[in-house]
């Protein structure tokens, strides 16, 4: 993410107009607008606390990430997760992604794209509701990969579940590819995930679905068209097998 918030709540949005100004944190018909330098300030910040819990630093420009802290909120949700407890929320962002998750089950955050990076959109509470890790999906349309990632809680919610390495069937009317994401990666892809599992003090799974080349061919495959990599960044620290 990119940007600190300076945005407004919109409830009344529709999942479909998220794609229509700049970053958002859309979950079921809600959207946040957002600046889009500050997102990547607290994505950073949010990420560098994470890091901190496990021994390791970052330099953080500490007025990246000043905001006021909201009173905590208690939530009905049975944690899982031996030593998980919910974050307070610093702000109604917070909140609503608080909200969702304590009804839905699930968030999902989408990020913009940039000149020299591709958009993208990851999930938050598929680990916490279902010890599954969470998903990100990179280069598609905001409405596409909020509804392959729909698609994926479903099938956890009815007991499936996806494995890295393994084509993943019956979300998308294109290939999919799980692998998983190089903790390396955290910091700049899943930095509010990592506000979100904080507590746990140690680094959560994440999968990224990776979609083909026109000819079916994905990006660790011989014959990869390489224009695609303007979409698309695969994140895996991996060899493929």
């Amino acid at each position: 993410m990119d940007s600190a918030i300076s945005g407004v709540l919109n409830p009344a949005d529709k999942p479909g107009d998220c794609a229509a100004r700049g970053l958002y944190g859309c979950a079921h018909g809600f959207k946040i607008q957002q600046n889009h330098h500050s997102l990547n300030q607290i994505i950073y910040a949010r990420a560098d606390v994470f890091f901190k819990l496990l021994g390791i630093q970052f330099n953080i420009n500490p007025s990246a990430h000043s905001k006021m802290a909201a009173p905590k909120q208690e939530s009905n949700i049975m944690a899982t997760l031996p030593t998980f407890t919910l974050p307070a929320p610093e702000d109604q962002v917070d909140q609503k992604l608080l909200a969702d998750i304590d009804k839905f089950g699930w968030h999902v955050i989408g990020i913009e794209g940039g000149d020299d990076s591709p958009g993208f959109a990851f999930s938050i509470g598929f680990y916490y509701q279902y010890q599954h890790p969470e998903m990100l999906i990179m280069g598609l349309p905001n409405d596409t990969a909020h509804t392959i990632l729909a698609s994926i809680h479903e099938m956890l919610a009815a007991g499936g579940s996806i494995e890295p390495w393994r084509a993943v069937d019956d979300v998308a009317s294109f290939p999919l590819m799980a692998i998983p994401i190089g903790f390396n990666h955290y910091r700049e892809h899943l930095g509010y995930a990592m506000w979100f599992y904080r507590s746990l003090g140690a680094p959560f799974p994440a999968l990224q679905l990776v979609w083909p080349d026109r000819a079916g061919v994905f990006p660790w495959q011989e014959g990869y068209d390489q224009q695609y990599f303007q979409l698309q960044r695969v994140l895996s620290e991996e060899p493929a097998p």
